[in-house]
C-alpha cells in the first residue's frame, strides 16, 4: 500500500467526538474565588458557554508563555546536551491552548501569534516541534474534535492529529521515514469511552448541575502480524523493511491519565511512525517530572534516537530557566569522582552556605540522603554582586522507581566564565538535619 493512501484511509476512519446539546453550564458562583480554594486553584476562573457545552478556565488563556533570553540559551544547552551525551535528537510537543478552540473565549489573537512565536524560539534551539495549531485547525472536523469541550485534555482524536505531525516533522526533517509497503502498526476495530471531564465534575460541584458526559469512538491500533516469509526479508534487509528507531515520549496526562494512556497517544505514535514507543509519560508531571525522572534513570542506558516531550505551555512562565537548569542538571549526568566535593549538614528552612566556592559553567549535584521529594533552593552568588535563587522542585507524583536523594542542576551563566560562585543551599519539608554532600563538576 503506498504510503499517500495508507494516510487518506487512516484519516476516513478518524470518528469525532458528536457535537453537544445546548445544556445548563453557567451560574453566578463560578466567578466566586472561594470555590477554588483547597487544591482546586488550578481550575479557577471555569467560564462556560451553554450554547456550544464548553467550559474554560483561566490557564486556557494564558499567553505570557514566551521564554526570556535566559531560558532560550538554557533550552538550546538541553537540547545540544542531549544529543551529545546520547546522539538523542528532542522534539516537543505543544498542545495549542484550549481557549483557541472555544467559541465563546474571544480575543485569543495574542494567545494564537505567541504560539507561534513559541514555537520559533525553540526551533532555533535545535528542537523539532511541528504547528500543532496549524495541524489541529486543518478543517472544521480537526477544529471540533481536538480536545474535550468539558475536560483539560485532549481526544483520541486530538492525539492522532499530533502524533501525524510528528510524523511529518520528522520526516520533513530526513530523520524518519514511516515504510507502509510492510506496516508494523494498524486499525483493528473500534474502541469507545465517555469522559466526564474534571471541569465538568467542578461545575457539577460548584452549580449543582447535571452535566452530561461526553462520549468519544475511535479505531483500536494494534501490530501487524508479519507473515514468515516477510518477517525473514525485514530481518535480512528487504528494501521494504524499516529500520526500527528507539523512540521514548515523556510528558503530561495527555499522554498517561491515572497510569493509563486513555487517549491512546503512544498507539497514535506508533501508527503515524509506523515504529515501536516507550512512554514514560505522568499524570501531572508538568515541566519536568516526567523528563527529569527519566534521564535520571533509563536514559544513559537507553540512550533513544528520538525524545518526544509534551508539555502544556501555561505550566511555563518566570520559572522557567530554573525548570530548564533542573533538567539540564539530570541529563548531564552523575558528577564523576575528581568533582569538587564538600559535606555539611542542612536544616530545614535555613540557609546554609558552603565554605568554598564554585566554578561557573559547571552542574551542582546535591546528595541528600532521605529527600528524595520535595524542595530544594540553592543560592548563587557571582562575584559582580548579582544573585539568583534556584528552586529545584518534585512532588508525590514523581515516580516511585526513580526517586533518590540526588539533585543536580546547571549553574551556567551566572557569572563569567573562570570566575567563581559562592553558593548556599536550603531545604524545605525536611524533618530532620540532613548530611549533604555536594559536588561540581564541568557538563
Amino acid at each position: 500500500m503506498s504510503r499517500a493512501l495508507f494516510l487518506i484511509l487512516s484519516l476516513m476512519l478518524v470518528p469525532v467526538p458528536p457535537a453537544s446539546a445546548q445544556t445548563a453550564l453557567n451560574c453566578a458562583a463560578l466567578a466566586d474565588p472561594q470555590v477554588y480554594v483547597n487544591g482546586k486553584g488550578h481550575l479557577k476562573f471555569i467560564t462556560a458557554d451553554d450554547a456550544t457545552g464548553w467550559l474554560l478556565r483561566s490557564p486556557d488563556l494564558r499567553s505570557d508563555f514566551l521564554l526570556d533570553e535566559e531560558a532560550q540559551t538554557l533550552m538550546a544547552t538541553l537540547t545540544r546536551t542531549l544529543h551529545d551525551r546520547y546522539g538523542t535528537q528532542l522534539l516537543a510537543v505543544l498542545p495549542p491552548p484550549r481557549g483557541l478552540f472555544a467559541p465563546h473565549a474571544g480575543g485569543t489573537r495574542t494567545l494564537a501569534e505567541n504560539y507561534g512565536r513559541f514555537l520559533d524560539e525553540i526551533r532555533a534551539a535545535g528542537i523539532i516541534a511541528p504547528d500543532l495549531l496549524a495541524a489541529a485547525t486543518s478543517s472544521p472536523e480537526a477544529r471540533d474534535g481536538f480536545y474535550f469541550k468539558r475536560d483539560t485534555h485532549w481526544t483520541p482524536l486530538g492525539a492522532r492529529i499530533a502524533a501525524q505531525a510528528v510524523a511529518k516533522a520528522l520526516q520533513d526533517a530526513g530523520l524518519h521515514d514511516p515504510a507502509t509497503d510492510l506496516p508494523r502498526f494498524q486499525l483493528s476495530g473500534d474502541d469507545s469511552f465517555k469522559m466526564t471531564g474534571t471541569l465538568a465534575k467542578r461545575v457539577q460541584e460548584i452549580c449543582g448541575y447535571d452535566v452530561p458526559a461526553e462520549s468519544v469512538t475511535f479505531p483500536s491500533v494494534v501490530p501487524v502480524e508479519v507473515p514468515a516469509d516477510q518477517l525473514a526479508d525485514a530481518l535480512f534487509g528487504a528494501a521494504t523493511a524499516q529500520d526500527e528507531k528507539r523512540i521514548v515520549v515523556v510528558g503530561t496526562s495527555f499522554g498517561m491519565k491515572n497510569r493509563r494512556d486513555l487517549f491512546h497517544w503512544g498507539d497514535w505514535l506508533r501508527l503515524a511512525l509506523q515504529n515501536d514507543v516507550t512512554n514514560r509519560s505522568v499524570t501531572g508531571g508538568g515541566f519536568v517530572t516526567a523528563f527529569e525522572s527519566y534521564a535520571l534513570t533509563a536514559l544513559p542506558e537507553e540512550r533513544p534516537d528520538f525524545l518526544i516531550w509534551e508539555f502544556l505551555l501555561h505550566y511555563l512562565g518566570d520559572w522557567s530557566a530554573a525548570d530548564l537548569r533542573q533538567l539540564i542538571g539530570a541529563v548531564a549526568g552523575p558528577c564523576p569522582a575528581t568533582g569538587i566535593r564538600q559535606e555539611l549538614e542542612l536544616t530545614s528552612g535555613t540557609w546554609t552556605k558552603l565554605p568554598a566556592t564554585f566554578p561557573t559553567s559547571d552542574v551542582i549535584e546535591l546528595t541528600l540522603p532521605g529527600m528524595p521529594t520535595g524542595r530544594v533552593e540553592i543560592g548563587v552568588a557571582a562575584p559582580d554582586g548579582t544573585a539568583r535563587t534556584l528552586r529545584l522542585d518534585r512532588d508525590d507524583r514523581f515516580p516511585a522507581d526513580a526517586r533518590s536523594g540526588v539533585w543536580r542542576a546547571y549553574l551556567g551563566g551566572f557569572a563569567t566564565e573562570g570566575s567563581n560562585l559562592s553558593l548556599s543551599v536550603r531545604v524545605k519539608d525536611a524533618t530532620t538535619p540532613l548530611m549533604a554532600e555536594v559536588t561540581a563538576c564541568g557538563l
